[in-house]
């Protein structure tokens, strides 16, 4: 069964109304005799969601979109878009259904209303529009790209989206529950610089006389994103979150718990590293939500978090001294592409980083080809990730699923019972609609005074290019400081930051100079020695990633508008893992991990 709970036009019209009085006033506004209307440029994802537990209830496919930026005019080449910094999902369509529907009428009225908003359409249709859209690229994971492109999915031999190559199959030796050896077929891409797929050639991607390719279905079954004019290799993104994080650092993190033939740690090595993962609980800062859960129990068990988590922040001190030095190394270039790369940001990455990422990926593959370890159709397809970045002019996590991804679980929450779950939705998203609190300038709901304080002091720090207070509290001894992105304490885990002049300090007091003014000094202890975490692949220095030990016995004081950023600090290399050592105590020879909490940087 197809159902629709909302068709895009209703969905996107709403959009307008998160801009308030300027957009609605450009959109009334006469230059020349002309009607300028808003240009909303959107990124759509797709994916089916299984509300239930019950593995036979059908699933919903949920169309969103999600306004990457607004332009004064349909002409966008007059005026610079306005590049939404937060940006939240809109349902344009719902599917309900216990297998994939035919592509073409899943999307017939998207398409249809796509073409409606474009801005280059023929003046008669588009004669009274109050705002134009046009959408700027599709962010699906594998399975859904295949669905919708009408591509081999990632099992093909031509199943590569942005290279000409084919792949091999090959055995690789795995254990079931039962502990048995079994063999299966995966398909492995080893070519690191095959020609590359173009937006132009897409169609003629399927096996010929001429040529073997069989990357489409066929051409009696076309993509209907071919109406649109959509480019269908670049406009399909190489999705982080599940290529990158669940399937290339993912697997490999399966691999060291399960696989003997991906480099599998033994059961004295699993119990060191699941040994330090449990004391490091100990260790998570305030701005994570989760853990890292024991990595020969959970590992096909992470979660995003949890993957990203221990890849970004804490991978060096878990596996160091347990992992072989070449394989920690290989592993540590995946780490370093995303500092090349990575962020949600939306400002364009460097050529240097660009460059730089790419052949580190690349060294990547070939070191695995090196260790004899499976390249998986993932692992190939993450050295593309670069191309991401040029395309789109952004740090790759900027064309994450992850925002929409949060967004599925609200449906989750909102179903009582498996009974006419589409009818649920619908009246869950008006009741939601009805109420609607007050927005900030991107669409964010403003559901308390809290929020507001937050939303007004970003504004001042993206001005002053300072850290500002939001708010200071103090109970029981606990002193807080709430900034915009992050809350510094007076108390382990959250109480190490790194100021502007390189100081790593660890802080035990906040003292308000002068009285009610707002301004604040850090009493604390400053760490003498700073070494590199690490010298291969990369210096780790170079993104503020140090050894720190021999804390200071003096306490000094530091200005809070010169902090950088709050540090996420873990033991390094104890005896015993067993306790957490005070991290406050002077003259004890404890080395301590410490790296940047990246979304606090100034």
């Amino acid at each position: 069964m197809l159902m629709w709970i909302f068709l895009s036009h209703t969905a996107l019209a709403s959009v307008v109304s998160m801009f308030g009085g300027i957009i609605i006033e450009t959109a009334r506004s006469l230059i020349n005799n002309a009607i300028i209307v808003p240009h909303f440029e959107v990124d759509m994802s797709c994916d089916g969601v299984q509300f239930l537990d019950n593995s036979e209830q059908a699933e919903c496919i949920l169309l969103c979109v999600i306004v990457h930026s607004v332009s004064e005019c349909s002409d966008r080449s007059q005026s610079k878009p306005i590049i939404l910094q937060k940006r939240s999902p809109i349902i344009v369509g719902v599917a309900h259904c216990k297998e994939k529907p035919d592509v073409n009428l899943f999307l017939s009225a998207v398409i249809a209303e796509f073409k409606r908003l474009d801005p280059n359409y023929d003046d008669i249709t588009t004669i009274g529009r109050q705002f134009t859209v046009s959408l700027r690229c599709v962010i699906a994971d594998w399975p859904m790209r295949s669905y919708l492109k009408r591509v081999k999915g990632h099992s093909g031999y031509w199943s590569c989206e942005r290279c000409i190559q084919p792949g091999v199959a090959c055995e690789i030796n795995s254990n079931n529950k039962n502990k048995t050896k079994k063999k299966k077929k995966t398909i492995q891409f080893l070519e690191l610089d095959s020609a590359p797929r173009s937006d132009e050639e897409f169609l003629s991607y399927c096996k010929s006389d001429d040529c073997p390719d069989e990357h489409l279905n066929g051409h009696h079954d076309l993509s209907p994103f071919l109406d649109l004019n959509f480019p269908m290799v670049t406009g399909f993104v190489v999705e982080p979150m599940h290529t990158f994080s669940a399937g290339c650092v993912g697997g490999r993190f399966k691999g060291l718990a399960y696989n003997p033939n991906e480099s599998k740690l033994s059961s004295s090595q699993l119990k060191q590293v699941d040994q330090r993962l449990k004391l490091f609980e100990k260790c998570k800062p305030l701005e994570f939500e989760r853990h890292v859960r024991s990595l020969s129990k959970s590992a096909k068990k992470y979660k995003h978090h949890e993957i990203r988590n221990m890849l970004m922040y804490i991978f060096i001190p878990v596996f160091s001294g347990i992992l072989q030095e070449e394989h920690l190394e290989n592993i540590l270039l995946l780490q370093y592409a995303m500092l090349l790369i990575g962020g949600f940001v939306n400002e364009p990455v460097s050529q240097d980083n660009l460059r730089e990422s790419s052949r580190v990926l690349k060294m990547y593959v070939q070191q695995l080809k090196q260790f004899n370890d499976p390249i998986r159709p993932t692992t190939h397809f993450a050295s593309h990730l670069p191309e991401n970045a040029l395309e789109y002019g952004c740090g790759i996590e900027a064309l994450s699923a992850f925002v929409f991804e949060n967004f599925y679980r609200f449906f989750r929450n909102i179903l009582a019972s498996g009974n006419l779950p589409l009818e649920q939705i619908r009246n869950r998203l008006l009741e939601r609609s009805k109420y609607l609190l007050p927005t900030s300038a991107d669409g964010i709901i403003i559901n308390s005074s809290m929020q507001y304080e937050i939303i007004i002091k970003k504004l001042e720090v993206k001005a002053s290019g300072q850290k500002i207070l939001v708010k200071f509290s103090e109970w029981k001894g606990i002193k807080k400081m709430v900034f915009s992105d992050f809350v510094l304490t007076n108390r382990f885990p959250n109480n190490v930051c790194l100021f502007k002049n390189g100081n790593v300090v660890v802080c035990s007091d906040f003292i308000e100079f002068p009285k009610m003014s707002n301004n604040f000094l850090v009493d604390g202890f400053l760490f003498q020695t700073k070494e590199h975490a690490c010298v291969k692949p990369y210096l780790s220095a170079k993104y503020n990633t140090f050894i720190v030990s021999k804390l200071d016995e003096c306490i000094g004081e530091w200005n809070i508008n010169n902090l950088l950023c709050k540090m996420y600090t873990v033991p390094y290399k104890l005896t015993d893992y067993a306790k957490l050592p005070d991290i406050t105590l002077p003259n004890v020879p404890n080395r301590w991990f410490t790296t940047p909490i990246r979304h606090t940087i100034l």
